[in-house]
């Protein structure tokens, strides 16, 4: 694609109704993250789904327990959800429905509660930075956790649809469809 089509493309106003917030992550981010934790000894290759590529859902899912890894803490989650916002900001979009299943990770303190408050401080502050993009949270229910975890994050999905001021919209259903229905 030629410049002027690539930059005609970039500044049509866009809507992105299914952007999974691990599933968004920028290779750039990906390095950033990869230089904060070199301990983890993850390369690029583990993290990224090149466009000529073709990986099986299986694979897919493999990528997303390497990025996991590296978003392990409330720092990491609102360094991502920043960039994730910015990134579809900057190309194009104008309303962006974020979704992402809430984890909790004992070793950095991290509470399901924290994962989606640090989400909705990411929204909040590119609101208030002027990023020029309306951005809404879908909190999702990993079906391979079984009924009584889907059960909590449902809950917390009600309480956080109360009092986010209209920014947690909904519940997504998410994870690895042939592991487990709910």
């Amino acid at each position: 694609m030629d410049t002027e089509s690539a930059l005609f493309y970039r500044q049509l106003p866009k809507v992105e109704l299914h952007a999974h917030l691990n599933g968004s992550v920028s290779s750039e981010t990906m390095d950033l993250l990869m230089k904060r934790k070199p301990h983890l000894n993850i390369e690029r290759g583990m993290t990224a789904i090149l466009r000529e590529q073709r990986r099986s859902l299986d694979e897919c899912f493999q990528v997303f327990k390497v990025i996991h890894q590296l978003v392990d803490s409330g720092e990491d989650i609102l360094l991502v959800a920043k960039a994730v916002i910015q990134e579809f900001a900057a190309d194009g979009v104008k309303y962006l429905e974020l979704r992402s299943t809430p984890r909790e990770v004992t070793e950095t303190g991290l509470t399901k509660q924290i994962y989606i408050e640090t989400v909705l401080e990411a929204i909040r502050q590119c609101k208030q930075e002027g990023v020029d993009i309306d951005v809404r949270f879908l909190v999702a229910v990993d079906r391979r956790h079984g009924p009584e975890v889907a059960m909590e994050t449902v809950k917390l999905a009600e309480d956080f649809m109360l009092c986010s001021g209209g920014t947690v919209v909904g519940l997504d259903l998410s994870g690895d469809p042939t592991v487990s229905s709910i």
